[in-house]
């Protein structure tokens, strides 16, 4: 890999820098939109933002030699998921900038609206015709019969679901909730009757469905869609009334965590204040076992205020739950940053969460002196290297270099040995840099700090690969003993005299002897 800047990179460098695992889930995170921003630092820095069990922080730096090193906020710090997904959303990013230019020189490619407006009614008349044969199921999207919708539903639960067969479930089911909703005009009370029929059949038969977790999602829009047609039928207040308490009947009674599905259906009827103050008021006056402002319903209201676009209301509910993080994000969304860091400065529970957005503030408001301070802050509390780069770049020289000196001191105070690693790394001085390595188990920065010791240092060099040469052999059979068995050559191929790579050998056939595959691969170097 010899690259020299974060505009070289490629898919062919990602899949080289992460195992299958860790990419695909990688790839997962940037499909879900995960991946919540990305900034190019500098030619040889990126950073960026992933949304995962808390905002991880991700610092991508190609150092000297064109080596990639991934650091991250989150427990596994290197080479992880988050990494993954952040070079695999900036490959995308940065191909979209480069291509963009090409594209506006070419014939613009009619998009399928545009040849469809050019057909005449007759042809598509026809078309539609010709697609209804071929595909009878299609039908729904011209005219949906009611009654046939519950039909329809019960047909297909009649018998169980297994894990191999929810594919085929959840397409056929879509395939109805999609034509209901595109036919607007047929939403009418009926349908509304209809459509509780069909949910209390799907609620009554999730036992039958062997998933993991994909019909709850199909489930979440069914009923949000649900609540929706309700609202167009410009229901009294009585029967809103009625409405919400069906649904917290269901929620009563759930055994299976559909929770959030059942609350949807609350989200598609609330179609102004007033419904959101009715569900509120119902919302209280459950058990509290259903309902507190420490618990998960708290969340709700903010859902409501949301898609109303009721901002102050989202902001007071969201501080009086004691959603501080959601308050002052939409305070950020809304532009209004003196107002988010005031919020930032009055909460008493000085989080991470809350520091990291104290310090994306601060940036935007162009408070230079406190960004920094922040930051180191932010670096001290969390221990992760990952939040250095963004300092050390926005830093003067001389203010790098004091920066630098409490943050060494805070790490020797603390025993952050990986962090010291790392950033003795940064700065080439890799034998200190093993120096506070030893203790770690990171394989994919051990084998870069070898890389980089082979040369100035080999005997350290060899003593960290032989670490790694172990390891990988008790991780099992296959592609680990293969890498274990280069990882062999490497230490031959930079050990002076020869007696450390026998040593090794020697001693992984005494230890590991009856691993007869893995014999094969050591007994040939």
């Amino acid at each position: 890999m010899n690259i020299k800047t974060i505009y070289e990179i490629d898919m062919e460098i990602i899949n080289d820098l992460f195992s299958d695992a860790i990419f695909y889930r990688g790839e997962e995170y940037k499909d879900e939109g995960l991946v919540k921003s990305i900034e190019p630092i500098n030619h040889t820095t990126l950073t960026g933002v992933v949304l995962g069990s808390y905002n991880y922080m991700v610092s991508i730096t190609i150092d000297e030699d064109g080596d990639i090193l991934c650091d991250c906020s989150c427990p596994c710090d290197f080479n992880c998921k988050h990494a993954a997904a952040v070079l695999l959303k900036w490959i995308t990013i940065k191909d979209n900038k480069n291509t963009s230019v090409h594209k506006t020189k070419k014939a613009p490619i009619e998009t399928l609206d545009q040849l469809l407006i050019k057909k005449s009614k007759d042809d598509l008349i026809f078309l539609i015709k010709l697609f209804i044969e071929r595909y009878p199921e299609l039908t729904l999207y011209v005219n949906i019969d009611a009654h046939k919708l519950t039909v329809s539903i019960q047909r297909l639960f009649l018998n169980d679901w297994g894990w191999h067969e929810i594919d085929t479930l959840i397409s056929e089911l879509e395939t109805i909730l999609q034509a209901i909703q595109s036919n607007k005009n047929q939403w009418d009370k009926k349908l509304v009757k209809e459509m509780k029929a069909a949910s209390q059949i799907m609620i009554d038969n999730v036992e039958n469905i062997d998933d993991n977790g994909e019909f709850s999602f199909f489930l979440d829009e069914w009923l949000k869609t649900y609540g929706e047609i309700f609202s167009t039928t410009n229901p009294t207040k009585t029967q809103k009334n009625e409405f919400i308490h069906s649904i917290f009947q269901w929620m009563q009674e759930d055994e299976y965590d559909l929770d959030y599905s059942y609350q949807q259906a609350l989200l598609g009827m609330c179609a102004n204040e007033k419904d959101i103050d009715i569900i509120i008021k119902h919302l209280k006056s459950i058990d509290s076992i259903y309902y507190s402002y420490d618990d998960y319903y708290s969340d709700f209201p903010l859902q409501m205020y949301d898609k109303l676009g009721l901002h102050d209301r989202y902001i007071d509910s969201a501080i009086q739950s004691g959603h501080i993080i959601k308050a002052i994000d939409k305070l950020i969304q809304l532009g209004r940053f003196e107002e988010a860091l005031n919020l930032c400065e009055q909460s008493k529970n000085i989080s991470t969460d809350l520091i990291i957005k104290k310090v994306s503030i601060l940036k935007k408001l162009g408070r230079t002196q406190e960004w920094h301070q922040c930051l180191l802050l932010l670096i001290q509390k969390t221990g992760k290297y990952s939040y250095v780069p963004q300092l050390k770049q926005a830093s003067t020289k001389d203010e790098w270099t004091t920066y630098r000196k409490e943050i060494v001191n805070d790490a020797k105070k603390k025993k952050l040995e990986g962090f010291l690693s790392r950033l003795y790394y940064d700065e080439g001085n890799y034998k200190e840099a093993y120096t506070y390595a030893r203790e770690l188990s990171d394989d994919g920065y051990l084998e870069l700090l070898a890389k980089k010791l082979s040369t100035t240092h080999p005997d350290l060099a060899c003593n960290i690969l032989k670490k790694l040469c172990f390891d990988f052999v008790l991780k099992g059979s296959g592609w680990p003993y293969k890498k274990a068995g280069d990882l062999l050559k490497t230490i031959k191929k930079i050990d002076n005299n020869g007696e450390f790579f026998k040593q090794t050998k020697q001693q992984l056939i005494n230890k590991h002897k009856k691993k007869y595959s893995l014999m094969s691969i050591i007994k040939k170097i």
